[in-house]
């Protein structure tokens, strides 16, 4: 499986927050999340180093409980001016490594099968989250743009 090692300085992010059932993840709209973050980042001078950042946090789901909360992010100075609605994160630096997909190919599939890689490679990694890295250059409307998966490295 394809895929790269990066390091990251620590970032603060903004963002939008949704909670995710997996028993009913197709019915999740990401797509409006994006838009909405995307929409507020228009404007901003971006650094083609940077990236945006779908942060999905397992701390709480089970076997039971198979829920997750996911953020679609920004770097936070890539905000005009915030508000309520807004969630913020700060990303600690570190190594990660990035498994590079297709949009048109992104899912729970990939994701099972990144995690089936690192588990036959005996890659150490947190587990408590994942990411999906996003070029500052992503366009939501092109089935062939870039996204990677990522994971910290431990």
């Amino acid at each position: 499986m394809k895929n790269k090692i990066i390091q990251l300085l620590e970032t603060s992010y903004t963002g939008y927050k949704i909670t995710v059932d997996l028993n009913d993840i197709k019915n999740v709209c990401f797509g409006e999340l994006w838009a909405q973050v995307f929409e507020e980042t228009k404007e901003a001078s971006k650094n083609p180093d940077e990236y945006y950042i779908g942060y999905q946090d397992y701390k709480s789901m089970s076997k039971a409980h198979k829920v997750f909360d996911y953020y679609a992010l920004a770097p936070s100075k890539y905000f005009n001016k915030t508000h309520d609605k807004h969630h913020f994160m700060t990303i600690k630096a570190g190594e990660y490594i990035l498994f590079k997909n297709i949009f048109s190919n992104h899912g729970p599939a990939f994701f099972k099968r990144v995690y089936h890689f690192v588990h036959q490679n005996n890659i150490k990694v947190e587990r408590a989250f994942d990411f999906e890295f996003l070029p500052i250059d992503f366009q939501q409307n092109h089935q062939e743009s870039v996204i990677y998966v990522g994971l910290k490295l431990l």
